[in-house]
């Protein structure tokens, strides 16, 4: 088992509205010693919105930052995503003015 693989486990629980095992599956897989790429934040942070569970995702995100982890645009792009679905517009402001303060390209 390995991060593609847990993360396009991830991507079928989110494509069929199993939020709970996604996340569930995450956290398995930090257990494990395995290390979240970006498709596995991408597909988290898609099935959190989904749920209606933005706000789950933006702290992880501050988890994150505050571990000392750059993210990358497309990270990036799929929370605000996240939470533009939830009509979150303020917090999605917000995650996009932290893009330029934490030097992630603008795309």
């Amino acid at each position: 088992v390995d991060t593609v693989s847990c993360s396009s486990l991830m991507s079928a629980c989110q494509l069929a509205g199993e939020t709970h095992l996604a996340i569930k599956l995450f956290a398995e897989m930090k257990a494990a010693g395995l290390h979240p790429d970006d498709v596995t934040y991408l597909t988290l942070y898609a099935a959190l919105g989904r749920a209606g569970q933005w706000q789950e995702a933006v702290e992880m995100h501050k988890q994150l930052v505050d571990a000392g982890q750059i993210p990358t645009t497309l990270v990036m792009n799929a929370l605000i995503a996240a939470c533009a679905r939830n009509a979150q517009w303020k917090v999605a402001f917000d995650l996009f003015d932290e893009m330029q303060v934490l030097g992630v390209g603008v795309d």
